[in-house]
């Protein structure tokens, strides 16, 4: 008898990032699913296509959108927002 398992491994990159900007502004910002697009390379040609997205995130909001990371290969990603604390993550 023979198992085929497939493994993906799941990375996390860790940084941090000096910004001269209140939390308030900076909160602003994050907390708008329209600002993925402002933070993704422009090489990835990113493009949300969830559509009535409201203007600001909440646990169990699934995001979808289409990007190209690798050899402009268009793939479908869905992001789900789990967990918010206001002016935290």
């Amino acid at each position: 008898m023979f198992f085929l398992y497939v493994y993906f491994m799941v990375y996390q990159i860790k940084t941090e990032q000096l910004l001269h900007a209140s939390i308030d502004e900076v909160w602003e910002f994050a907390s708008s699913p329209y600002n993925l697009k402002k933070i993704t390379p422009r090489y990835m040609d990113f493009s949300i296509i969830s559509e009535d997205l409201p203007n600001k995130i909440y646990p169990g909001m699934l995001i979808s959108y289409m990007v190209a990371p690798i050899m402009k290969i268009k793939m479908l990603w869905v992001a789900e927002i789990t967990q918010i604390v206001e002016k935290k993550f």
